[in-house]
């Protein structure tokens, strides 16, 4: 057997069967997904890091001409997401964060869902945050998740690790010099050209839930989306499109 004759691809140039429509600028990305009668979505966040929500009133962003509709935690019963499962859809009570999601708006186009949240109004009590890890670890220190199973009462801590190999203090004895810093690193975050997004399609007719996202684990996407929606996974397809890095 003639192991080189056999290789077709290992050791040879494999063209990119998608470059050139990627340079023609004719790829479609996930953002550029237009469906017929398709609505669109907008979230509002929340605007300080930590506060008690107060109120919200989203009668005037509902009266909106174009708004299809308004949700709050109020609507959904969605509590846990995310890969602890303390995560919930929308927030009620109290926000932690600057980003947190109080609700959620579908309107029949892009600037009518945005100008709708403008319309939702919320009565916050600002409160002390958070923004020191070291400081979170104690026990006094305010909770910024009730909804984590945290460590020993403390819900700062999402996920921990405990980890020992040999005997620190015998080595400590042992060594000539012990040197002791304490390191910060700088927050980093990915900057892919093509922003996060999802297009949804349902079909009433077959009960099939059609998801165009921008996502590199179409399959987790899937599992989690049965789980929240309590569908059958074999009634929700997520279809991958080009996406503009990861």
């Amino acid at each position: 057997m003639n192991t080189k004759k056999n290789m077709n691809i290992i050791g040879k140039r494999i063209p990119k069967l998608d470059a050139g429509d990627r340079v023609a600028g004719k790829s479609i990305y996930g953002t550029e997904i237009e469906l017929p009668g398709m609505l669109h979505g907008a979230i509002l966040r929340s605007r300080f890091p930590s506060a008690i929500i107060e109120s919200i009133d989203v009668s005037k962003a509902r009266a909106l001409l174009g708004v299809e509709c308004v949700i709050t935690a109020d609507d959904v019963d969605v509590t846990n997401l995310s890969y602890r499962k303390d995560h919930p859809v929308l927030k009620k009570g109290e926000v932690n964060c600057i980003r947190d999601e109080i609700a959620a708006v579908a309107a029949v186009s892009k600037d009518v869902a945005e100008k709708a949240l403008e319309l939702i109004e919320v009565n916050y009590i600002e409160r002390a945050g958070i923004f020191d890890p070291i400081k979170a670890l104690k026990n006094d220190a305010p909770q910024i998740n009730k909804f984590s199973k945290g460590e020993n009462g403390n819900k700062n801590i999402s996920e921990s690790f405990h980890y020992e190999h040999g005997d620190l203090e015998a080595e400590k004895k042992k060594s000539v010099c012990i040197v002791s810093r304490q390191y910060v690193l700088p927050k980093v975050s990915h900057a892919c050209m093509a922003a996060s997004n999802v297009t949804a399609d349902y079909s009433p007719v077959d009960g099939q839930l059609t998801l165009h996202s921008s996502t590199q684990v179409p399959f987790l996407y899937q599992r989690e989306m049965s789980q929240v929606l309590k569908m059958d996974p074999s009634k929700i397809r997520v279809v991958q499109p080009i996406i503009g890095g990861g």
